[in-house]
């Protein structure tokens, strides 16, 4: 099996083991379009982290490092989306450190599959681009 599509069927894998909590930040963040500031503030970094998550995945099967902008972002609007989404679930929005765990834990756990290749393919891009610095091939 060539490594482009072992690559491609671990992407695949991940988001469909992750469709779930994938979905239910998917509908979060698109009922922050044109909705109140707080609601922004939680869908945008969430989508933003999707895009990313995408982008590194895409990245990856070719076998090209991405950009370190597009690593940073995506590792800041995910931490940000996990952090924030209790904000949008409590009227009026109150804010507590269980809140913070809780939801790192509820959102962690849904989108376990691809939260865990997020993290090796921050791994595998840093590595590519540092090898691509060195002049030889990720």
């Amino acid at each position: 099996m060539s490594t482009t599509l072992r690559r491609t069927l671990v992407v695949l894998g991940c988001y469909a083991l992750s469709g779930y909590g994938l979905l239910l930040s998917l509908l979060l963040a698109g009922a922050s379009v044109g909705s109140a500031s707080t609601l922004t503030l939680v869908g945008l970094p969430i989508l933003l982290a999707w895009l990313c998550h995408l982008s590194m995945s895409w990245h990856w099967v070719c076998n090209r490092p991405s950009s370190a902008l597009v690593r940073a972002a995506g590792t800041l609007a995910a931490l940000l989306g996990l952090l924030l989404w209790p904000q949008v679930l409590q009227q009026p929005p109150r804010w507590a450190l269980a809140d913070t765990w809780s939801a790192l834990a509820m959102g962690g756990l849904l989108t376990l599959p691809c939260v865990l290749l997020g993290l090796y393919l921050l791994r595998w891009h840093l590595q590519a681009q540092h090898r691509a610095r060195m002049g030889t091939a990720p």
